[in-house]
């Protein structure tokens, strides 16, 4: 340190010796983690609770202080106290419909949708397709909707021929219920999940602009303006020529990788988004991180969302607004060819790191960066690194001798140091 002293690096201790894996910190009051096939909640005090099963590495997002995740064949979703619920509600099949001779309603041809409604939260699902009811004038629609637990089932009624785009809700019934649709029925909000269905699984996940997006395989959706928990599949996507190994978010846009290419989505709007191909080497997957808005900030920019992963071929990348992606490392480091990593932002004691571990094959030639070592307290300069095509060589020093008698510390002479 400054004054002299020695500062030690904190030491180690397990906290589990389970295989452990798929790490995330939505808070600071609990951490999330895969504990032996299961996904589980690790409070401050160390105490684990199991939350549910899990089939391989998890990925997450947070939106709105609930955190969002995907093992690629499952979704879910952990509320801000810890708690596992759903990520999405099943779209409930078509409502059982017939004509009656009494009710009321204007001659003409109704249609009727239906969607299921948690009972705790009074999150909604999407609705499938509408049934068309013809009614003779004066008569009326008789409902049924199935048995089910946990839901109740909204039932949406259009005015007399009308389109699917009119369709209000007439009524809320418990499950198995049976109601007839009448001229007194209320018609109230209007039904904005047609066709929506549950969310997908994936391999990769990230919140953007107030929406999820989540890569499956060669496919990117993401989920409605409206809700986190409707996805429409038949125009919510985009689509990519391989498997997607990247999936993350700068301010104003998204970095979507395969093994072979980075693009960049930039927009808010989906449907104003422009792709363009930004890298010319693919992403590792599982290596990308979001970063604090302050680094790597250059001359006159300012602090904005910017994300960070590893390339195919070794390098640090950084994801800057605009698509622009920097190399830090470029001409310095290789890690070699790299297929899989995970990497993490750490802030200890003043000193910012980005830590990596990688599924890598390290070449011979890794680093080839200059460094000067000094000892700034006496003014010596002691010797310097520096790289050659090789490996790294270093300048032979002749003569370290006492650096404080104070503290005892003495080095013997160095003679020579080779290539290594």
């Amino acid at each position: 340190t400054r004054d002299g002293g020695l500062m030690a690096r904190k030491g180690l201790r397990a906290v589990s010796t389970s295989d452990c894996h798929s790490l995330f910190a939505p808070s600071t009051r609990f951490l999330l983690l895969v504990k032996a096939g299961v996904l589980t909640r690790m409070d401050q005090g160390e105490q684990f609770t199991a939350l549910t099963a899990v089939s391989g590495p998890v990925q997450y997002a947070l939106l709105n202080d609930e955190t969002y995740w995907t093992d690629g064949t499952a979704v879910g979703r952990i509320t801000a106290t810890g708690e596992s619920t759903f990520w999405g509600l099943s779209t409930p099949p078509a409502p059982v419909c017939s004509a009656v001779s009494s009710g009321g309603l204007h001659a003409g041809t109704y249609q009727v949708a239906m969607t299921a409604v948690h009972t705790v939260s009074g999150l909604e699902s999407g609705a499938g397709e509408c049934v068309e009811v013809v009614v003779a004038a004066d008569g009326g629609i008789q409902v049924t909707v199935p048995s089910a637990s946990g839901v109740n089932f909204a039932v949406y009624l259009t005015p007399p021929n009308g389109e699917q785009g009119e369709l209000r809700q007439a009524a809320l019934l418990a499950p198995g219920g049976t109601t007839a649709l009448g001229r007194d029925a209320t018609l109230g909000k209007p039904l904005d999940s047609l066709f929506a269905t549950k969310p997908l699984p994936g391999q990769c996940l990230v919140a953007h602009k107030g929406r999820l997006w989540c890569a499956s395989g060669t496919v990117i959706w993401f989920t409605s303006e409206k809700s986190p928990h409707w996805l429409f599949p038949d125009n919510n996507y985009f689509y990519f020529e391989a498997p997607v190994t990247l999936l993350s978010a700068a301010e104003d846009g998204l970095y979507v990788g395969t093994a072979h290419s980075v693009y960049f989505l930039q927009g808010s709007d989906p449907a104003k988004m422009t792709q363009r191909l930004v890298a010319a080497e693919g992403a590792a997957r599982y290596s990308q991180t979001e970063l604090p808005y302050d680094l790597f900030l250059g001359q006159g920019s300012f602090p904005t969302r910017q994300c960070a992963w590893w390339t195919v071929n070794g390098q640090l990348a950084i994801g800057k607004p605009g698509g622009i992606v920097l190399y830090p490392t470029q001409d310095r480091f290789s890690a070699g060819a790299t297929t899989t990593g995970v990497l993490a932002y750490r802030d200890y004691a003043g000193l910012r790191q980005l830590i990596a571990a990688l599924d890598t094959q390290i070449n011979s030639t890794q680093a080839i960066d200059t460094a000067i070592i000094e000892v700034f307290s006496q003014e010596i300069i002691l010797g310097e690194i520096f790289s050659a095509e090789s490996g790294l060589a270093f300048i032979p020093i002749t003569g370290l001798g006492q650096i404080s008698a104070e503290s005892g510390l003495v080095f013997p002479p160095i003679t020579g140091f080779g290539q290594t």
